[in-house]
């Protein structure tokens, strides 16, 4: 890119596919957020990754984010991602920071 701007996406998928994707966000757009991001890696563009799993099933989020994450890593090896455990408020869920930094 020119123009001397160091360009950057971030995004949130929020699920290691669909099904997960859609418990979260309510809408079917775990496949065009992934487009979106390859697109991006592939011109050039510096991209980071955020999730962040919903309380009930956690353990077993993480575990299949994991592996997600490391196939997609393997073709797009550039791409940053950041799975955030903090537990976000709402979504059925109250907790303050102490209880955030216990979990």
């Amino acid at each position: 890119m020119d123009g001397g701007y160091d360009w950057k996406l971030s995004k949130y998928i929020d699920g290691y596919d669909s099904a997960s994707y859609f418990s979260v966000r309510q809408s079917e757009g775990f496949h065009k957020a992934i487009e979106t991001i390859k697109s991006f890696y592939n011109n050039g563009i510096r991209v980071s990754v955020a999730v962040t799993p919903l309380y009930d099933g956690i353990d077993e989020f993480v575990e299949k984010f994991e592996a997600f994450a490391k196939h997609f890593l393997k073709q797009y090896p550039n791409v940053f991602i950041k799975l955030n455990l903090e537990l976000l408020q709402g979504r059925e869920v109250n907790t303050s920071k102490t209880e955030n930094k216990e979990m």
